[in-house]
């Protein structure tokens, strides 16, 4: 009885010793060394894998910190740890702790915090223009910043620090929300860029958009003067205040200083966008007397233009309507031989006929809303806008681009 007693005993005190040897660090005495981790940086939830000696096998015995503050370790061996960043962790070394013995690493672990986009301006623009992104958390290295316009389109960072981001916007940017990515974090704008769809610029003589003034956009310098107490500023057909001019009658219209000004013989391009009330015979663009070129619209709602000394030639079909109150874009081009007029985008005839633009001879200014010969019956009295003067001929795809174009939101 007393030997079974005493193998008994024996028996538990051997696997008392252990158990109590499987509570003990693997590693004895030895203190924990931090060689490595990596990656060096990431948001709170990355995986870092720390390298080094003296860890213990058992997960539950490493106790590891992000600048104090306790990670959770998956995965553990005497040479690594495998941990993920805590909830509420920053920037600081990271430690870890076995059997009341520490080590912290000898640099820092960045905890990477997302980007944040407040604002961003302008709000519209064209490809290769320069767009300024408000925010926080960006980064101070201009590589580490992706920027991108419609998710697709990826634009040069011109310069950064962490509360603004400097870009163009680039060849391709699609109307859509601008993203920041830094790593593998990313904020999203709340609104959208838009992309201005640009007018054709091969040939242009001179551009009207008449954003509240009759400066020349085609950057010749064509600028125009107002006759004084015949006009006022008027909404556009986005109905933005002030980007467009109504001419009441009378001497009505916006000159050039300069008989120089938009001396164009054939090819010649003239578009414009206009809104009438009640339909007359009107002179829309024109540097004309005795020679030249006029372009304008019957009381018939025929597109004309006058050249080669008094030359009329007619629109065929596409006639615009005797009243509207809409916008309504129209263009006429001629190239010695072929005389062709459009309505919205489309064709709207091309009659025969030849002759001669000599506008060079002509000893009267450029003018819009005024033939520049007579006054009165001859007014266009309606809003007129996006007025284009080209010395080449555009193709039909060009035309449907002018019509189409958005920029004069600028």
């Amino acid at each position: 009885m007393n030997q079974k007693f005493t193998l008994f005993s024996v028996f538990l005190i051997a696997l008392f010793a252990a158990c109590k040897k499987d509570d003990t660090p693997s590693s004895g005495s030895t203190a924990p060394m931090i060689k490595s981790f990596t990656p060096a940086s990431g948001p709170v939830g990355t995986t870092v894998t720390i390298s080094g000696s003296s860890f213990d096998k058992n997960p539950s015995l490493d106790v590891v910190k992000f600048n104090d503050i306790k990670a959770t370790v998956s995965a553990a061996s005497d040479s690594q740890l495998v941990v993920t960043v805590p909830d509420l962790a920053t920037t600081g070394k990271i430690s870890v702790t076995i059997n009341g013995q520490s080590v912290s690493s000898s640099s820092d672990f960045t905890v990477t915090v997302a980007p944040v986009i407040s604002s961003f301006s302008p709000v519209i623009g064209l490809a290769g223009d320069t767009i300024i992104i408000s925010g926080s958390n960006f980064s101070s290295t201009l590589t580490d910043n992706i920027v991108k316009f419609g998710g697709n389109a990826t634009a040069s960072v011109i310069s950064a620090n962490a509360t603004q981001i400097k870009v163009k916007v680039p060849a391709g940017a699609t109307t859509g929300k601008i993203s920041v990515t830094i790593g593998n974090l990313q904020a999203n704008s709340t609104t959208s860029f838009e992309v201005l769809a640009d007018i054709p610029r091969s040939g242009l003589i001179c551009y009207y958009p008449f954003s509240n003034n009759v400066n020349d956009a085609s950057g010749n310098g064509f600028n125009l003067t107002l006759y004084t107490g015949t006009d006022s500023v008027y909404s556009d057909r986005f109905g933005v205040a002030n980007r467009a001019y109504y001419f009441v009658g009378g001497n009505g219209q916006a000159y050039s200083s300069s008989n120089t000004a938009a001396q164009v013989s054939q090819p010649l391009t003239i578009a414009a966008w206009i809104k009438y009330d009640n339909l007359i015979s009107s002179s829309i663009v024109s540097k004309y007397y005795p020679t030249g070129y006029i372009f304008g619209v019957s009381s018939a709602g025929q597109l004309y233009t006058v050249i080669d000394g008094g030359k009329y030639v007619y629109s065929n079909n596409g006639v615009l309507p005797t009243t509207t109150n809409e916008w309504i874009f129209i263009a006429m081009s001629y190239d010695g031989t072929t005389m062709k007029f459009y309505k919205d985008g489309a064709s709207a005839g091309s009659p025969a006929f030849t002759g001669t633009i000599t506008s060079n001879a002509s000893t009267n200014s450029f003018r819009i809303g005024l033939d520049g010969n007579t006054i009165g019956p001859n007014v266009f009295r309606c809003a007129i806008d996006d007025v284009t003067v080209y010395n080449r001929v555009l193709s039909d795809a060009e035309i449907l681009q002018l019509k189409q174009q958005t920029v004069s939101k600028k």
